[in-house]
């Protein structure tokens, strides 16, 4: 059983990994390209919760724990505050 379907999802139908240039929401191409360390990975989940209620999760991390630099801080700065923008 899944985390979502323990919490009361019906399914989920979509689950995205890409990293590098496929890490774009309107770019996300299946590759056989290798994720290595100390690269951004993005993971796109989505589901259908109660009430048919649709629910994304995404989250951004870098591969082996290595430490973002000061560019991709920057850049996820940029994209979450353009985010939050759009919302207000």
């Amino acid at each position: 059983m899944s985390i979502c379907t323990s919490r009361g999802f019906d399914f989920v139908y979509d689950i995205i990994v890409a990293s590098g240039g496929n890490t774009s929401p309107y770019r996300r191409w299946h590759t056989d390209k290798v994720i290595r360390q100390g690269d951004l990975v993005i993971i796109d989940q989505n589901a259908v919760g109660p009430a048919a209620t649709s629910s994304t999760s995404y989250g951004v991390f870098k591969v082996g724990g290595v430490k973002w630099t000061s560019k991709e801080k920057d850049l996820y700065k940029e994209c979450h505050s353009s985010m939050y923008a759009a919302i207000e």
